[in-house]
C-alpha cells in the first residue's frame, strides 16, 4: 500500500471499519469489514474527492490489513 494510506486516521480507519488500498484507474481501494461506516465511508469519498472500489474482507483479514497498514518499523517511522 502507499503512503497515503496514513491519509485516514488509524482511530478513523479502525472505528469505522475502513482501510485505504492502492489506487485502481480512477478509483480508490477501500477494504471494509460488513459492518463498515456508511457515513465513514461518505467521508472517506469526500476527502479523497474520487470514486470508490469497496472490497468487503472478513474481519480477520480486515484486522490483518489495519495492523499492517499502520505498522511502523524499527525507528518508529511508519512502514
Amino acid at each position: 500500500m502507499t503512503d497515503s494510506t496514513h491519509i485516514l486516521p488509524y482511530t478513523f480507519a479502525k472505528r469505522s471499519g475502513l482501510v485505504l488500498g492502492d489506487p485502481e484507474d480512477e478509483r480508490r481501494v477501500v477494504f471494509h469489514r460488513s459492518n463498515a461506516s456508511l457515513a465513514g465511508v461518505n467521508e472517506v469519498r469526500r476527502v479523497l474527492g474520487c470514486a470508490l472500489a469497496l472490497r468487503e474482507v472478513p474481519d480477520p483479514d480486515f484486522d490483518r490489513l489495519l495492523a499492517s497498514s499502520y505498522a511502523r518499523d524499527e525507528t518508529g517511522t511508519a512502514a
